[in-house]
């Protein structure tokens, strides 16, 4: 009889074991899954970032929300052993340490412990820690590409406005390390694989002068398109559309535009 006291309640993986006694290639097991429940004490625990899958860099984040008050004690523990302690609160978030992972699938749960001594184990959460993906935009005609895991599934996410949710346009298996895309340039593209999130392309504006210039790295070919205000909780008003001819656009402000003191650069559909 196992004495469910002695442990704390929440959920665990119960293993039992039989030996035939001659060999140990005679031995077998079986394993359950329980949950158990003596005291009233109880606790969530879930992926901050809402995902279970991202790249290492990102530094993960989980959430452990018991359902009481009176918390003295919530530990995280990992790949390891405990990763984290967090005292006399009545939730915690725990940013992984990932960079002393490594690549791979991680198990994760917290133990939680009340002033009267209770303890709860919440439910295990696996996360799976990922290469980086670097983007790559070639053409004409435009092309996506990136290094890639054959076999592995990939999808291909879209949106005319960074402002805008990206939408799925495409998921493919890569058959070979660099997978490509045939990009229409009326799109910005963003790639979100199994295992990670690729953050969106940021551009970097410059103002020099006089005369005053507005400057910015481009992709060759790409039409970009420049707005304006005067009051940055006001509406942004296009200016001008350029496509860029280099690596960097130079746009030198006119008199009409220098009246505006906040800019902004968006690629154009």
């Amino acid at each position: 009889m196992l004495d469910t006291t002695r442990i704390p309640d929440g959920f665990h993986a119960l293993t039992a074991v039989a030996y035939e006694g001659t060999s140990v290639r005679t031995q077998t097991g079986v394993s359950r899954n329980v949950w158990i429940q003596n005291t009233a004490l109880a606790a969530t625990f879930t992926a901050a970032a809402g995902r279970d899958e991202c790249h290492p860099r990102y530094a993960p984040a989980i959430r452990c929300d018991p359902d009481a008050t009176n918390i003295s004690r919530i530990e995280l523990f990992g790949t390891g052993g405990s990763m984290g302690v967090a005292s006399n609160q009545p939730s915690a978030v725990f940013t992984i340490p990932s960079a002393t992972l490594g690549l791979g699938l991680h198990p994760f749960y917290a133990i939680v412990t009340d002033t009267a001594g209770n303890r709860y184990q919440t439910q295990t959460d696996w996360i799976r820690l990922g290469p980086s993906l670097k983007l790559s935009i070639s053409g004409p005609p435009l092309t996506l590409s990136w290094p890639a895991i054959p076999g592995e599934r990939y999808d291909v996410l879209a949106t005319t406005n960074l402002l805008s949710p990206f939408q799925t346009v495409a998921s493919l298996v890569a058959s070979t390390p660099h997978p490509v895309v045939n990009s229409n340039p009326a799109q910005t593209g963003e790639l979100l694989s199994r295992e990670l999130d690729s953050p969106r392309p940021a551009l970097k504006l410059n103002i020099s002068g006089p005369p005053l210039t507005l400057s910015w790295p481009a992709i060759p070919g790409q039409r970009y398109d420049v707005l304006a205000t005067v009051n940055p909780s006001a509406s942004f008003q296009t200016v001008t559309s350029l496509v860029a001819s280099n690596a960097v656009i130079q746009w030198p402000i006119s008199a009409t535009a220098a009246a505006a003191s906040f800019y902004r650069v968006s690629l154009s559909p």
